[in-house]
């Protein structure tokens, strides 16, 4: 099956029960604001607690909603292989489910793609970085 949709945002959650309906809030805030049709693809890497029931309650509420269950932890890479074998966007954006990272981030970098002849865009936070690779970083805000 071809890719139809314009944008898969795919996110790996592991015990993520506290976390996923507010992330869910800002994610479905942002693609409301975004033109195009858009999917969120959730993937349940062998939680422990509720993460999945919260997450298949999600697909009741927002059609653009995809739960894969995964049997038990793979990990993250697993995880991630698995939304993008599900995925129907022609551009996929990876967040992890912790809420370490603004989904509002990203808006940002999704215009400076649109924007650009580019094939990726990588984020990273510079505040989590231990002092010693930050230095080499010059902190500026996505190129």
């Amino acid at each position: 099956m071809g890719k139809s949709k314009y944008l898969s945002i795919i996110v790996p959650v592991y015990n993520e029960q506290e976390n996923v309906t507010l992330l869910h809030a800002s994610l479905s805030s942002l693609l409301n604001d975004l033109e195009g049709q858009s999917e969120i693809i959730y993937v349940n890497d062998g939680s422990r607690d509720e993460t999945l029931a919260c997450l298949r309650h999600l697909t009741t509420l927002d059609h653009r909603v995809k739960v894969i269950d995964l049997a038990r932890n793979f990990g993250q890479t697993a995880a991630m292989a698995a939304g993008v074998a599900l995925s129907e966007g022609t551009t996929l954006v990876f967040l992890d489910g912790d809420l370490q990272n603004d989904p509002r981030d990203i808006l940002a970098s999704w215009q400076k793609f649109q924007k650009a002849t580019m094939s990726s865009v990588v984020g990273v936070s510079i505040a989590r970085m231990p002092a010693s690779v930050a230095s080499c970083h010059p902190g500026s805000p996505i190129a």
